[in-house]
């Protein structure tokens, strides 16, 4: 399920390519023919999991949504190393799934390059299945993103057919499997907060209607979301989320956005009590996202200062993976103000430091270096 935090990230690619794209966008579903999508659907193997079973009952592979939330670098290692193995012998449809297995592993570890290699492996192994259409986009959106971060302008010109391949994987994804939610809304996204000429919010509420046919409080919850970009009608928001919560009261994405809206009106001690509701053991992606985003609030609130610092300083120990999750770049920094605001200027100047020499171009962090004032 797709998580309105990636969203930031993801459209630094579209709205840089937006003009270009839209100049030579077709309607190509990864160069798949209708007879093959009718086939897929009818035989099920568009809808086919990846995953398999255990040839080994005492380390067993995860599942691919299993492997999604895995946090410990040495155990994604793990995985990986018995995805090889596997592979050394595996045919068929088999060969297939691992390899889809194995490209999602080195997304995960930060290897893109690898982890495109694999997927488009994956692609040609498994051809009508939905989720090995979907983690080829996951990849190529990662790499779009990180050419956003690094390259700049020029590297993203030379990004426009990655970004448009983005769009018809996604496109074969539901081609394949109309009740592939994640990929449904990755192309909400798209429609709903990319610039003109994509950005098309009548193509979006549609598309959201039709999610409704297969997760209804996932249209309903985007419903909401739509409204989350438009700061003048945060509370209008706010009030749509929290009626989300009558029926569903624990849902973590809805319980996420509530926090991120309270911080927005520094209400800094209510977002933080909604985060840590997601702080749960054993950790997961969102347990760290929601210790990282609570730890924020409770610097900017001023309070609880020592369990923010505790929680930055696990947050930095574990260097948790996952999709979009704050560097340790951003840890340090926010590290740094909590420690300024403790009176302890030594430690902050050397968290900011960190900071800096992780990210050069930080500006913030070198406003704050200078606000702290000369080390003499």
């Amino acid at each position: 399920m797709a998580r309105f935090i990636s969203l930031v990230l993801v459209l630094i690619a579209i709205s840089i390519a937006s003009f270009a794209l839209w100049m030579r966008a077709g309607d190509d579903v990864a160069d798949l023919s209708e007879a093959e999508i009718e086939a897929a659907r009818a035989s099920g193997s568009g809808a086919r999991a990846i995953e398999l079973e255990a040839g080994d009952e005492s380390a067993p592979l995860p599942t691919l949504a299993a492997l999604r939330e895995m946090v410990d670098r040495a155990a994604v290692d793990g995985v990986l190393t018995q995805i090889e193995e596997s592979l050394a012998s595996a045919t068929g449809e088999e060969r297939g799934l691992l390899t889809v297995l194995l490209a999602e592993c080195n997304r995960l570890k930060g290897d893109l390059d690898r982890a495109f290699e694999l997927a488009e492996a994956g692609v040609e192994l498994l051809p009508g299945n939905s989720q090995a259409h979907f983690i080829l986009a996951e990849t190529i959106m990662a790499r779009v993103v990180r050419e956003a971060e690094t390259g700049g302008l020029s590297a993203m010109v030379g990004a426009l057919d990655d970004v448009k391949r983005y769009q018809s994987e996604l496109a074969a994804a539901v081609a394949l499997d109309p009740a592939n939610v994640d990929a449904r809304v990755r192309q909400i996204i798209v429609y709903a907060f990319g610039p003109w000429p994509i950005g098309n919010k009548k193509k979006a509420r549609g598309l959201i209607e039709e999610l409704g046919e297969f997760d209804a409080f996932r249209r309903d919850f985007w419903k909401v979301q739509l409204l989350v970009g438009d700061d003048d009608r945060i509370d209008e928001a706010l009030a749509g989320f929290r009626a989300l919560q009558v029926d569903q009261p624990d849902d973590p994405d809805v319980i996420y956005n509530v926090g991120e809206l309270l911080a927005k009106k520094d209400d800094h001690e209510a977002a933080a009590a909604e985060f840590d509701r997601l702080v749960e053991q054993p950790r997961n992606q969102r347990s760290f996202q929601a210790m990282y985003q609570a730890s924020k609030a409770r610097s900017s609130g001023g309070f609880e200062l020592e369990r923010a610092l505790a929680d930055l300083d696990e947050y930095e120990v574990a260097r948790p993976l996952g999709d979009l999750m704050p560097s340790l770049a951003r840890v340090a920094y926010h590290r740094g103000n909590v420690l300024a605001k403790l009176d302890r200027e030594g430690e902050a100047r050397a968290a900011y430091e960190r900071s800096l020499e992780l990210d050069p171009d930080r500006e913030r962090v070198k406003q704050a270096l200078e606000a702290l004032g000369s080390s003499d």
